[in-house]
This record gives structure tokens, sequence and C-alpha cells, in this order.
């Protein structure tokens, strides 16, 4: 069984970071494209299991 992970506060704020820089670019390739809600969401799972 794997342990729990308790990430620390600065890695919250890493994590948190990342995220809004995430959520910034599917805003601008939504501005900027056609794509909808299922491409790019599988568009992400294709970037997470390829650094998994």
């Amino acid at each position: 069984m794997p342990e729990e992970c308790h990430p620390k506060n600065v890695e919250l704020q890493v994590i948190e970071i990342a995220w809004m820089q995430v959520n910034i670019s599917i805003e601008k390739i939504k501005v900027k494209t056609t794509a909808t809600e299922k491409y790019i969401s599988n568009m992400l799972n294709k970037i997470a299991a390829y650094y998994q």
C-alpha cells in the first residue's frame, strides 16, 4: 500500500501556480481555436499520462 502524500506549503504553492498557468493556457486555447472542452480534457490527460 502506497504511503499518503502530505505536501509541504511550498509544494502546495507550486502546485497552485502550475494549475493557474494550466487554466490560463486553456482559456487562451479556447479563444484562439474552436477546441471543445472534451478535446482540451483529452489533451491534458495525454500530457499527464506522458509524465507519470
